[in-house]
């Protein structure tokens, strides 16, 4: 993700975060809702945590078993 320009910048000020009066807000809100559109939704990364977690639990159980090396 990218960093929003507001660290170092010397025109910070209360308000300056309108991309009508900072054209680096702008830019960046611009590059953040791209990202964000690219990202999966919610329920598509829920789907593939649990997918791997099942592969996990069934084709890998012996690992976990305590004492047995």
């Amino acid at each position: 993700m990218t960093a929003p320009p507001c660290l170092n910048c010397p025109d910070r000020r209360i308000g300056c975060h309108d991309p009508a009066v900072c054209l680096r807000w702008a830019a960046y809100d611009e590059i953040h809702r791209a990202e964000l559109a690219a990202m999966p939704s919610r329920k598509e990364w829920v789907d593939m945590v649990e997918y791997i977690h099942d592969r996990r639990r069934r084709y890998m159980p012996g690992r976990w078993k305590k004492g047995d090396k």
